[in-house]
């Protein structure tokens, strides 16, 4: 690139300042000054966040495979879902294909793990991955401060426990306790884990769903970081240089075009302590050509016919299933050495996401709708098990972990045409290094369920209040460190990525113990078994 085009280029990064754009083009500033300043780990993995935006009702995700439970879940959900006699209802007929009647109710749920639980049959993928042993259920898990149960709910609830933005925020930041912490703990993992390249500059966490709290982070040296975006695209999904092109005569000598421009060359400065030497100008000149000379190229390489992309064949339309496609097309160009302009990532976070999951009205929408719940479910099956083969197919299986996260669950009983807004959810992991099964407790799908009320079913495994609103029985801290340290986070850096994570521990907590609460499901910092080589 030449002097006179970096010097346009810095101009027109200019005038996108003022329109929101900065993060876009020059998303690893933040980086550049500290390029060794975490811990690098041997090695290469990532982690794909998959955020179900809305509140996924998981509970129609993963039902009761036992005859009784699931009748208890069927009655707690307003009865059969019945096309003719009853739209309100929410629930699914047993694996067995009781109930099931053709056309008139919804299909039946698909057996898995010797028939102890049934999915939902629009996720015929996810039953494969699962008895394949790739994918893991984690039960009944949600933003908490620290283990409760009904009794001292109210002392330990978090804050704006019911609304999408602030469950989202914590889910997002690892902690149940403030919605105003602004990094989150991927972007955190990636400072801590990430050898940050100095050649393309390529930064460690990437989002194919706009700007988020859960990919900024810092440095173990405090230095902050903001996510690179990128679009779909086969040719050119990072922006480039001719994205922006320089300003006219006329333009360059606004006033306004002046002090854009001076405002840009300001936060430059404040981005090194050696402001424009020789080394940041030249680390400069590699962060702005990432675009045009080293990802883009990259991906525009990949054939059509590559392994990485044959498994999206089928769903190619889908806006998932393409976000979730350039995601392993990054991975296989940040792992490939032999590229002109090799991008040598050691760790990566992406951050993908889908909304529609608010289901308050028309959540069945009849079988053969194109909206519904059953029908993002069946996205989302489809979509994540073409990813996981394309990681097989270019031999990532292993070092690539996708999981979902949702910002609650949903009431068990219908308000007449839909679910609303609850608390503990279930949560899923794919990947080749994922230990598959279930974790956590999986609660008695029942209304009001409690240690001490007047229902009581089994209630050690999960209370809930009279819509059926489940008190987590796992953490989304413990979840997240579990895979924290998957990625090569110390044991000791845990706390300060989950400042709550200690109060999930045996006697960390006054609460955190089986006496005081007896439906908390792992009295320990991660989840045992769920990740190969966390312990």
């Amino acid at each position: 690139m030449s002097r006179n085009s970096r010097r346009d280029f810095l101009r027109a990064g200019a005038a996108s300042l003022a329109c929101g754009g900065f993060s876009t083009l020059f998303p690893q500033i933040g980086l550049i000054p500290t390029a060794l300043a975490g811990t690098p780990q041997p090695g290469y993995k990532a982690l794909v966040c998959l955020f179900l935006s809305g509140g996924n009702d998981a509970w129609n995700l993963l039902l009761p495979g036992n005859v009784a439970a699931h009748g208890r879940y069927v009655a707690a959900r307003n009865g059969l879902h019945n096309t003719s006699s009853n739209l309100g209802g929410l629930a699914f007929p047993h694996h067995s294909g009781s109930g099931f009647i053709n056309g008139q109710t919804l299909p039946a749920s698909l057996s898995i793990a010797g028939g102890q639980y049934g999915l939902n049959p629009f996720a015929p993928e996810l039953k494969t991955l699962y008895d394949q042993g790739r994918l893991a259920f984690v039960n009944n898990m949600g933003t908490l401060i620290a283990p409760v149960t009904r009794a001292n709910y109210n002392n330990f609830r978090p804050p704006q426990l019911y609304s999408h933005n602030d469950q989202t925020r914590l889910w997002q930041i690892g902690s149940g306790s403030s919605t105003s912490v602004t990094r989150g703990w991927g972007g955190m993992v990636a400072g801590y884990t990430a050898q940050i390249p100095t050649l393309s500059g390529l930064p460690p966490t990437i989002t194919l769903s706009g700007q988020n709290r859960f990919l900024i982070g810092t440095t173990p040296s405090s230095q902050s970081f903001v996510p690179f975006s990128l679009s779909t695209s086969s040719s050119t999904p990072a922006t480039q240089i001719s994205n922006y092109p320089p300003p006219t005569a006329s333009q360059s000598s606004n006033r306004a075009e002046a002090q854009r421009r001076a405002a840009l060359e300001e936060l430059l400065n404040a981005a090194s302590p050696q402001a424009f030497t020789n080394d940041f100008r030249d680390t400069l000149d590699r962060s702005i050509s990432l675009a045009e000379e080293v990802l883009n190229p990259a991906i525009s390489a990949i054939d059509t016919n590559d392994p990485v992309n044959t498994p999206f064949a089928a769903i190619s339309s889908d806006s998932l299933a393409t976000r979730l496609r350039q995601i392993a097309r990054v991975i296989k160009v940040s792992t490939d050495n032999t590229l002109a302009n090799p991008i040598n990532a050691n760790r990566q976070v992406f951050y993908v996401s889908l909304g529609g999951w608010d289901t308050h009205s028309d959540q069945i929408n009849g079988l053969n709708s194109a909206s519904g719940h059953a029908r993002l479910i069946e996205r989302v099956s489809q979509a994540v098990a073409a990813f996981y083969q394309a990681m097989v197919n270019i031999g990532r299986a292993s070092d690539v972990t996708l999981f979902s996260a949702s910002e609650f669950g949903r009431t068990l009983n219908s308000n007449g045409d839909g679910s609303d807004h609850a608390w503990g959810s279930l949560q899923f992991a794919v990947g080749g290094a994922v230990n598959g099964g279930m974790y956590g407790r999986y609660p008695e799908i029942v209304l009001n369920n409690s240690l001490t009320g007047t229902t009581s079913v089994n209630a050690t495994q999960g209370e809930c209040f009279s819509r059926g609103q489940f008190l987590p029985t796992t953490a989304v801290d413990q979840f997240a460190a579990t895979l924290a340290r998957w990625m090569g986070v110390s044991n000791s850096d845990l706390p300060v990525l989950f400042p709550n994570i200690d109060n999930f521990t045996l006697g960390g907590h006054p609460n955190a113990n089986p006496a005081s609460t007896p439906t908390f499901a792992n009295f320990s910092r991660i989840i045992p078994g769920m990740m190969n080589g966390v312990v």
